[in-house]
């Protein structure tokens, strides 16, 4: 403990040492795996080189552990690290499709990562393994559990149980979004019966009394589904456990995301 102790104080008494150019100060998950880096080390977040007084450099390499992060220090010699920035030069430059390319290849790495950032008390909608869905406020995740607040109770549920968690950054009710969905089911349905009423030849005083009859009936509907509408407008992060994918969706992406998850259930459907 006193020779790690006294280790970090050299560490935080010196600069990063950039090890090569194409990596920066801050090694992180995306250039490890395609530098190659750090092999046998998981849970990776990111690492740092520091030069300490006995000309050794030391890696200060930052790991997660559930939603806490743990520190691991390796020694280099200069040569060590002089191969080290020989591997990153002979490999080509780390873009940013590369980067895609590898969240793709590597996607259960960053479930972990997803469920690390996540804040404590967070909204969050679960659908689970045994087709469970219900909404609970996160807490934290500990070894293989993800932990919720759900009904003044704290629940561990396994990561291996759980197929979709769905997190947005500031849930909040939106006024404009409930005014809005009440306003216009209600003119919706005025005009509605309206228009059927000119179509069928209706007339007489009993036509309006109806009309704003349905615009109440309208209202309450869009009463009653504006929390919908506003969970569909605010930006949201779904990561599905199955498959390890993790989705960011704003407003035009959620669009373009349900309409591909619809797609592909009328394709089940239909194929043979």
């Amino acid at each position: 403990m006193l020779l790690a102790s006294l280790l970090l104080c050299q560490l935080l008494s010196q600069e990063v040492i950039v090890v090569h150019p194409n990596v920066g100060a801050t090694i992180d998950l995306e250039e490890k795996i395609h530098y190659h880096l750090f092999p046998d080390i998981y849970n990776f977040k990111d690492a740092q080189f520091y030069q300490t007084a006995a000309d050794t450099i030391v890696a200060k390499i930052r790991l997660w552990s559930g939603s806490e992060v743990e520190e691991r220090y390796i020694y280099y010699t200069q040569y060590q690290v002089y191969l080290l920035a020989s591997g990153i030069a002979s490999q080509p430059l780390l873009d940013d499709k590369e980067r895609v390319s590898i969240h793709k290849r590597f996607q259960p790495l960053y479930t972990d990562k997803f469920l690390a950032d996540i804040k404590e008390n967070t909204y969050c909608r679960l659908k689970l393994k045994d087709k469970r869905k219900f909404d609970a406020v996160y807490y934290r995740t500990k070894n293989d559990s993800v932990m919720f607040w759900l009904d003044k109770q704290l629940i561990p549920i396994k990561k291996e149980n759980i197929m979709r968690l769905k997190y947005w950054d500031n849930y909040e009710q939106k006024n404009w979004i409930k005014w809005g969905c009440l306003g216009a089911m209600a003119l919706v349905s005025y005009g509605t019966v309206g228009f059927t009423a000119g179509i069928l030849n209706f007339t007489g005083p009993n036509i309006i009394l109806l009309q704003y009859l349905a615009a109440s009936v309208g209202s309450i509907i869009g009463y009653k589904i504006s929390p919908t509408i506003n969970d569909y407008l605010l930006t949201a992060t779904v990561i599905e456990f199955r498959t390890s994918r993790i989705k960011r969706l704003d407003i035009i992406e959620r669009t373009f995301y349900n309409g591909r998850k619809l797609k592909d259930k009328i394709w089940q459907l239909i194929a043979p």
